[in-house]
């Protein structure tokens, strides 16, 4: 029976379901979590033991290299001391995580939810031709050869990892929604109570406010529907551009927005089920390999999306093709308000986004992490 390290500074539902796959499959007696973020984390079996590492620090990019090298160190000094005859499971943040394999010579695996050191360039923090860049593009190679599996979540991402891996050496599993979410009812929805929101159509962005996001295109397409009173847009979460976002809505005296903070885990159901329309946007080259995981969680819950990404992205590839919202590049304001009035006043159309939604999130469910155990 072997022992596993699953090592994610920033875990969530789908490191817990991974988790709980690896101990039913009946050849694990142990996993650690190596994890920055242990109070996110509900399991309960016994065979599972927390083994805290640095909290991620998304404040600004010094405070998340920061991070990352710190939680990376602090991950090489336990393998080389407490867990020398553990197998490892690596997700890719940090993504610095797997410069601990040139010291310990514990057998892993790799999930790649961000493919490193391209998101640096990508990302324009530093050039292809910085030495920091041509060093680690070269110690993947080295890295991704010796591992005995490769995952990722996208064919986007799988093709970005090519460069340092022959295609067939990956395998690409989904992410999936998270396995606590209900399907709130509008008329027992506590949310939609709290904020009177009865009669209102909610265009919702509920995640971090950051400067990937595009969450800052919200107030302008607000603003071209300010007469329509039954739209209400509500943006929850916090984020480097969060005041910006505030004070664009305060330059424009917009009332049919409204700003929440971060919910609490036990009322995410009710949150989220409040939307009507999700609004989703994953910026440049980062939509052409990744899709967020609210995707999944917006479709299980019936809400349509409304996505600003790249024409040949990840996600609207899911979207368009399965009729389950639109997606619109950051430039088509009008379109998108044009887009959010006709759904809000037609409720055959609506109704049909929200069926082909949630028919669609059965592909992808928790049992997707059987995949990776």
């Amino acid at each position: 029976m072997k022992k596993v390290v699953f090592v994610n500074q920033s875990a969530n539902y789908l490191a817990e379901d991974i988790v709980k796959a690896m101990l039913a499959k009946g050849d694990c007696e142990e996993v650690v979590m190596m994890v920055g973020n242990p109070e996110n984390l509900v399991i309960s079996d016994p065979r599972v033991k927390i083994d805290p590492i640095c909290r991620y620090d998304r404040s600004s990019f010094k405070a998340r290299a920061l991070s990352w090298v710190k939680g990376t160190m602090q991950i090489q000094k336990r393998l080389l001391t407490k867990y020398r005859n553990y197998e490892l499971f690596l997700v890719s943040n940090p993504p610095t995580a797997c410069f601990v394999t040139m010291l310990a010579n514990n057998p892993y695996k790799s999930l790649i939810y961000d493919v490193y050191p391209d998101g640096l360039v990508s990302g324009k923090f530093l050039t292809k031709s910085n030495p920091l860049i041509k060093m680690w593009g070269a110690f993947n190679r080295k890295f991704f050869r010796k591992a005995q599996k490769v995952f990722t979540i996208t064919e986007g991402m799988a093709e970005r990892l090519s460069a340092y891996i022959t295609r067939d050496s990956i395998e690409v599993v989904p992410i999936w929604y998270n396995g606590t979410l209900r399907r709130i009812k509008r008329e027992e929805n506590e949310f939609i109570k709290e904020h009177h929101l009865e009669d209102k159509f909610v265009v919702m962005y509920s995640g971090n406010i950051g400067k990937g996001h595009n969450v800052k295109l919200l107030p302008e397409i607000a603003n071209l529907l300010r007469d329509n009173d039954r739209v209400m847009f509500v943006i929850i979460g916090e984020g480097w551009e969060k005041q910006a976002v505030i004070d664009r809505v305060q330059e424009l005296g917009l009332k049919n927005v409204m700003i929440l903070p971060r919910q609490p885990l036990n009322f995410i159901s009710h949150s989220l089920s409040a939307a009507n329309l999700c609004y989703i946007s994953v910026n440049g080259w980062a939509s052409t390999v990744s899709v967020p995981s609210k995707t999944y969680n917006s479709l299980f819950l019936g809400s349509p999306l409304l996505c600003v990404a790249e024409p040949n992205s990840e996600i609207a590839r899911i979207v368009d093709n399965n009729k389950v919202g639109k997606t619109f590049r950051e430039t088509d304001i009008k379109e998108i308000a044009d887009f959010i009035s006709e759904v809000s006043s037609n409720n055959e159309k609506l109704l049909e986004l929200k069926q082909n939604a949630i028919g669609l999130s059965d592909k992808f469910s928790s049992k997707n992490a059987s995949s990776m155990a």
